[in-house]
């Protein structure tokens, strides 16, 4: 959206929640998603909404993503000891 607030897109369309947005230095968006059934998860993706990709694999809950300030690594909160998929 513009600066104003005005002119939103909208860069999911899940009837999911994608909730938490970050935005990385680089253009990239962490967000964290009920996607998976009994899961909430970090996902990644394009500052225009393609390439979404999930970064972790849980099962559990993992949220609240942010961004290194070097944009290369994202820190989250998690109540299980998750995986953590390669690349970004």
């Amino acid at each position: 959206m513009g600066a104003s607030g005005l002119l939103q897109t909208r860069l999911t369309r899940n009837l999911i929640f994608d909730v938490e947005p970050a935005f990385s230095p680089g253009g990239k968006i962490a967000f964290s998603s009920s996607r998976i059934i009994n899961s909430q998860e970090i996902f990644v993706m394009n500052s225009d909404g393609t390439g979404v990709k999930e970064l972790t694999e849980a099962q559990a809950a993992s949220f609240e993503p942010d961004w290194s300030p070097d944009g290369k690594k994202i820190a989250f909160t998690s109540n299980s000891s998750g995986t953590l998929r390669s690349g970004q």
